[in-house]
């Protein structure tokens, strides 16, 4: 039980929509906006037939993790997420009032291999490549392999 105090994390498992939008800030930290699209089944109530739901999720991620995402993500990456909300106000051109919520990632987690051969833009990348902290400049780092067991005999 938390008690009086409060938590804010996201946790997501999905695919890229695209690929990632870089720049960076004016001290120079890279940084990258991605969509990332989750799905669930969701019963119809018109037709009465479950069918498949895409979410879409507006995540951006700073430093190394944005750095990563440059050189290793795109369209239809899977990646493993974790970050906090945040809701941010503006005034558009014509003076009405807007707001957004997106997810400030702070891990991120490859899935699987690199983009499908078939995409021009494919480049190879580590399977299972993960990065913590990326909001404080941690260091990525492989996950440790188990080694092979000798048989018994």
């Amino acid at each position: 039980m938390l008690g009086q105090g409060s938590m804010n994390t996201v946790t997501l498992l999905g695919n890229m929509g695209g690929d990632p939008e870089i720049f960076h800030s004016e001290d120079g930290r890279a940084v990258a906006r991605i969509s990332l699209a989750t799905t669930e089944m969701r019963h119809d109530g018109e037709s009465g037939e479950k069918k498949k739901h895409a979410e879409w999720h507006r995540v951006v991620f700073f430093g190394n993790a944005a750095e990563l995402l440059e050189k290793f993500g795109g369209k239809g990456r899977k990646l493993c997420i974790e970050g906090s909300l945040r809701t941010s106000h503006w005034t558009d051109a014509n003076g009405n009032a807007r707001r957004t919520v997106e997810i400030v990632g702070r891990s991120l987690t490859f899935i699987g291999g690199a983009r499908e051969p078939s995409d021009p833009a494919s480049h190879p990348a580590d399977p299972d490549f993960a990065l913590g902290e990326s909001n404080g400049g941690g260091k990525a780092k492989k996950p440790r392999k188990a080694k092979p067991r000798k048989p018994r005999g």
